[in-house]
């Protein structure tokens, strides 16, 4: 029964979503890359994080991923920091290709992230709460120094952020704004 509720409402979803198109080159958006990042561990009964972002360019989506990782989260916090650490990687390797295909992308590259503690923590000596973030392994520390070695830079956005239209259940109100983000309007 759950299942059908589910295939109803995706088709409903698509019904009513298939006028909509990607459109580049919006006269109302900004040239430069924006990157939104997020993460969610307590929708998933296995705790696992659910990390995706959004690459916008020209304002529309260019790249996106919403991806259930293979580590249980301990907190928030943890959750966002991997994600974000998910998305450099990305961010990097993205502007790297861009940088070669259309022209140079400059750095630092600035994602946009709604947890405020997992920002100061990409900024501050990582001893400094280390009682705190202990049990986040070192590889996700890969953020820490692209923020410190001037890459990356984190700002923070409200919790209306542009990926939770890719997992979240949204009511109209809020869905139509973030599909608009993303860059998709009705042809």
């Amino acid at each position: 029964m759950i299942y059908w509720k589910a295939r109803k409402q995706v088709l409903q979803y698509l019904k009513s979503s298939q006028d909509y198109e990607l459109t580049y080159n919006n006269p109302n958006s900004t040239s430069r890359l924006q990157i939104y990042t997020n993460a969610d561990e307590m929708s998933l009964d296995n705790r696992k994080i659910v990390s995706r972002y959004t690459f916008i360019l020209n304002g529309a989506a260019i790249s996106w991923l919403s991806k259930q990782q293979e580590i249980v989260s301990l907190s928030t916090t943890k959750a966002e920091y991997i994600a974000l650490t998910y998305t450099a990687k990305k961010a990097i390797w993205f502007c790297n290709f861009l940088s070669k295909l259309i022209s140079p992308i400059t750095f630092p590259l600035n994602i946009y992230n709604d947890n405020q503690f997992t920002i100061s923590l990409t900024h501050t000596k990582l001893d400094q709460f280390y009682a705190r973030t202990k049990h986040i392994d070192i590889h996700y520390h890969f953020i820490h120094k692209k923020t410190k070695d001037g890459l990356i830079k984190i700002t923070y956005c409200s919790t209306k952020i542009t990926t939770d239209i890719l997992t979240k259940p949204l009511s109209s109100y809020k869905f139509k704004p973030l599909i608009r983000t993303l860059g998709l309007i009705s042809a």
